[in-house]
């Protein structure tokens, strides 16, 4: 999120992050599945929010639990992202 003056320069950035959404392009989908699934069999780490976004349930960690609620999610079985 950007905060512009009247002129059109950035007077404050804020970071928004979208649970589920690993990749940053604003939309929970298998692209992002696929890299919460790398992240947890250690094939590519996630960091910063990318990490966070990838913590669906909130606890801390980036486990199969997050992947499970991700995936219903994607699904329509599961309403929203914490």
């Amino acid at each position: 999120l950007q905060i512009h003056t009247t002129d059109d320069k950035v007077h404050k950035s804020y970071p928004v992050v979208i649970r589920g959404d690993v990749n940053g392009d604003g939309k929970v989908n298998s692209q992002d599945l696929r890299r919460t699934q790398r992240h947890i069999l250690a094939s590519a780490a996630l960091e910063g929010y990318f990490l966070s976004a990838a913590d669906t349930n909130g606890d801390g960690k980036v486990n199969s639990q997050d992947l499970r609620r991700a995936q219903r999610y994607i699904l329509g079985t599961l309403d929203s992202l914490l």
